[in-house]
């Protein structure tokens, strides 16, 4: 699979905003939902009834981005198999948290801007890597003995 990839793929900036994509999915839900829980309370479901994006955010999607992003520096097959899912993946999420952000706002109902804003950064970005991926795809692969 890496010799698929143009040796000028920019892995590092794609493996930069895969490690972006979990970092603030940690940190987003951690802090929503890991708080309460390490004092004891259920966290609050808003306008839910589970906790299901959640769990996978926490459990699939920002683990997901992270490994992508090393096992890419580490130029793995797995890291491009990865990656290539992982920030089409982002996008799509990012993309659809935005749009519905900017719908709630136009409809009168009240949202952070502090999700908001760095969904429509984090769908920019992830567009952008998408569209470097795709760009860097070469349809014959390179002989095993040339740089990657």
């Amino acid at each position: 699979l890496p010799q698929h990839f143009s040796p000028r793929l920019p892995r590092g900036w794609i493996a930069g905003v895969l490690f972006a994509v979990g970092g603030f999915l940690l940190l987003a839900w951690l802090g929503r939902v890991g708080a309460p829980l390490l004092s004891g309370q259920a966290p609050a479901l808003e306008n839910t009834t589970t906790l299901v994006i959640q769990a996978m955010d926490l459990t699939l999607i920002a683990p997901l981005a992270i490994l992508a992003g090393v096992l890419l520096l580490r130029r793995s097959a797995w890291g491009y198999l990865l990656a290539s899912v992982a920030v089409l993946k982002s996008l799509t999420m990012a993309l659809a948290v935005s749009t519905m952000g900017i719908n709630m706002i136009l409809a009168g109902v009240p949202d952070s801007l502090a999700i908001v804003v760095p969904f429509l950064v984090l769908t920019l970005l992830n567009l952008i890597m998408a569209v470097l991926l795709l760009r860097n795809i070469d349809s014959a692969p390179r002989a095993l003995g040339q740089p990657a």
